[in-house]
């Protein structure tokens, strides 16, 4: 990184500044909370409330968009992990159902319950602080553009091709095993990586061809399109790689498309996003017994806070808490970067030891970024997420302006990354650099082997 290219805006770093204030306060505020778990729990959700509203209208201020890739995986920190406080200030009870086990006030008991609560507010705060120091540090050369559009649309109906028989093979594999066996099969089976890589190109295929496409209508069809196909690959009952797709799909297509915000629109977002919702808790009902056997008395009583149940990492980060051993201080970090090789634990079974997903017996749960990153770093954990805020952040302005420049041939090699960003909220972060591995092997194949069958020339 030539740092000329670079300066610091006085005015966001003041924002820094003023942030890292704010987080004094409400270490400072937390502190001196109640320790009466009625008031506490009506304490605990004005600091969230207040933190959901600050990080929302910050990065709007700063960044210049509601939805931006940053945005989207802290508004789904704040859910995964604060949804479950402002449940229980409404007196929802997790039984009604079926979800006694995201109970985490009942399982791990008052107090540690509000130290699991501290540890995800901090963290999120020191992302967010990552990240607004990073905008603060501005880019200053434009990018030249160059390429030409008949052969990226070609490319793009190329990548189509060429992923999207992989992507169907998977959905219809996986939907047999939901209805004949439940989810739970589907769990059980290893993922074939190469394949699941070339299906991610379902997305760069659909991002390049709407992107080229000089037809507004046809922009949104493509785009819309596209969300449909993926709201049907939710039968498999992999509902979270659906959603990210759809939002990153969302996000990509804001940055390259100034879209002008009108109360129809505004109208027509909710009807969709109610569906949605609904179609997630319908997914849920089946997924773990197969479609024979869904619950349809959930269903009847469909409400948001049944939905919202759903949001809850917390209990994730109480494992680790309740974890009588020693934390491994970076070499579950050193196992992400050995996983780029396929297949590593079959040759050290001692590296399930420092795999918090087997370590702590987490295949009722799955597992979550923050607490993945707790296992490993302890406390020092917040350092490490605010390295992550500062880096992706820097990554997403990358991908803002190279849409904006044209440049969108470089933009889809970081799809597969974003996805398993996102994912990693109530997933493993094991695959972070495995995707950037393949998706530029694969890439890079797939556009040797577009020049060698149509003998074009593409510009980067």
């Amino acid at each position: 990184m030539n740092v000329e290219n670079y300066n610091l805006s006085l005015k966001r770093f003041y924002c820094f500044l003023l942030y890292v204030g704010f987080i004094g306060s409400v270490y400072i505020f937390l502190n001196n909370i109640s320790s009466l778990m009625s008031e506490w729990i009506q304490q605990i959700n004005f600091v969230l409330f207040i933190i959901i509203c600050v990080n929302f209208f910050l990065f709007k201020s700063l960044f210049g968009y509601y939805i931006t890739l940053t945005n989207i995986f802290v508004i789904l920190l704040e859910l995964f992990n604060f949804c479950p406080m402002f449940i229980n200030l409404v007196g929802f009870t997790y039984s009604e159902v079926g979800l006694s086990a995201m109970d985490v006030m009942r399982i791990y008991g008052f107090s540690t319950c509000q130290e699991v609560v501290e540890v995800a507010i901090f963290f999120i705060l020191f992302f967010c602080a990552g990240a607004i120091l990073s905008e603060s540090i501005q880019y200053k050369k434009t990018i030249i553009t160059s390429g030409n559009v008949v052969n990226i649309k070609s490319f793009a109906k190329f990548l189509l091709v060429l992923s999207l028989p992989f992507d169907i093979m998977l959905s219809v594999y996986k939907t047999i095993n939901v209805v004949s066996e439940g989810y739970g099969n589907n769990l059980d089976q290893s993922p074939i990586y190469l394949v699941q890589y070339i299906s991610f190109l379902v997305l760069a295929g659909a991002f390049l061809l709407w992107s080229v496409e000089d037809n507004h209508k046809k922009k949104n069809n493509i785009l819309i399109a596209f969300i449909v196909y993926k709201i049907f690959g939710m039968m498999t009952g992999q509902r979270a790689e659906a959603v990210c797709a759809i939002l990153i799909a969302l996000c990509l297509y804001i940055y390259g498309v100034k879209v002008k915000v009108t109360f129809k629109k505004v109208i027509y977002v909710l009807l969709a996003s109610l569906l949605i919702i609904f179609l997630l808790v319908f997914i849920r009902s089946f997924r773990l017994t197969g479609y024979q056997t869904i619950d349809y008395d959930i269903l009847l009583s469909f409400s948001l806070l049944n939905f919202f149940a759903e949001w809850n990492t917390l209990n994730i980060i109480a494992e680790v808490i309740s974890f009588s051993g020693s934390h491994t201080m970076g070499i579950s970090t050193l196992y992400s970067i050995a996983c780029v090789i396929p297949g590593i634990k079959s040759f050290d079974v001692d590296l399930y030891d420092v795999d918090i997903y087997y370590v702590l017996n987490l295949y009722r749960y799955g597992s979550s970024i923050i607490a993945e990153i707790l296992f490993d770093w302890n406390c020092f954990g917040v350092v490490i997420f605010f390295v992550i805020g500062f880096f992706v952040r820097r990554l997403d302005s990358m991908i803002f302006r190279l849409i904006q420049n044209k440049k969108y041939i470089a933009v889809i090699y970081w799809i597969p990354f974003f996805m398993q960003f996102l994912y990693s909220v109530r997933s493993t972060t094991l695959g972070w650099l495995r995707s950037i591995l393949f998706a530029f092997i694969i890439i890079n194949v797939c556009l040797k082997l577009f020049h060698f069958i149509y003998r074009g020339r593409l510009i980067k």
